[in-house]
């Protein structure tokens, strides 16, 4: 078995036998009903598990009917689009708990720093199947897609009480939108300026005429490994620098060698560098 949250191999830490099967609904009448306990602990995430199955009432709510506690709760909730108190360490699947959640809310778990220091072995049962430090427990909530605001100590620190924000989806219309602002600024150049050229065959410079589809005569590099070659996208050749002869303009792209690039080049010709913001004319 692998870990239940990152999935990474296990190492074994400890073995409890003839340990309690469950902690809520005992049995009516005598009967012996035991466990053997395995405590792991990820070699990844570094989480602390059992690698037992759950008891059969796992997803049956179950807490100590205390009017403190209750108070506490539901100041917890005031304003969270979610709260879970003390639900998490009892999942199996625990990614696939957190899945439901969304917007700004509350996770708390038992705290496994506070029973690990103090030696509180009587802590290690079968209800809970996962031990949440507070490492272990921000990388479960960044590793499901939450950043987390805020983690304390509450409740005589026997709770971890973490304020997490599920993460929203990244918007990247601002790279489609900066690609027609650039080929429209590149084309309008190259309109203006009859037979151009690009100097620099570098990965930026592959990728910007493989999106841009720039109508230039070819390419010129300074490594001799790349002349002679073509660009894998256009197939537009690519020389040394004594090509530049042929042309009336070039563009450097050369990312962040384009103005050593440009300083060191000698063209009787327009030049022009590829910004990350249009082309800047710099003779």
């Amino acid at each position: 078995m692998n870990c239940r949250v990152c999935n990474q191999p296990l190492s074994h830490l400890l073995t409890y036998e003839n340990m309690p099967a469950m902690a809520q609904q005992l049995s009516e009448v005598p009967e012996e009903k035991t466990v053997t306990l395995d405590l792991c602990q990820c070699r990844g995430c570094g989480l602390v598990q059992l690698i037992n199955e759950p008891v059969e009432y796992w997803q049956t709510p179950i807490r100590a009917d205390y009017a403190s506690m209750k108070e506490r709760i539901e100041n917890v909730s005031i304003d969270m689009d979610f709260v879970s108190c003390n639900n998490l360490e009892h999942q199996p699947k625990p990614n696939e708990y957190l899945a439901q959640f969304e917007g700004v809310g509350v996770i708390e778990v038992p705290n496994f720093n506070m029973i690990y220091q103090k030696r509180l072995f009587a802590e290690i049962m079968l209800d809970h199947l996962l031990y949440f430090t507070e490492d272990t427990l921000r990388f479960t909530m960044t590793y499901n897609g939450f950043d987390v605001i805020e983690i304390k100590s509450v409740w005589q620190d026997y709770i971890l009480s973490a304020t997490v924000r599920k993460r929203e989806e990244l918007c990247l219309s601002p790279f489609r939108e900066q690609q027609e602002k650039l080929k429209a600024n590149l084309d309008d150049y190259i309109y203006h300026h009859g037979r151009v050229a690009i100097y620099g065959a570098s990965h930026q410079a592959l990728a910007y005429i493989a999106m841009l589809q720039p109508e230039v005569q070819f390419v010129v590099d300074d490594a001799p490994f790349k002349q002679n070659r073509f660009t894998p996208v256009g197939n537009i050749p690519i020389y040394n620098l004594n090509a530049l002869q042929d042309v009336d303009a070039v563009i450097i792209m050369g990312a962040g060698y384009s103005d050593e690039m440009a300083n060191n080049l000698n063209f009787d010709g327009s030049v022009a560098i590829m910004r990350d913001w249009g082309v800047e004319v710099v003779k």
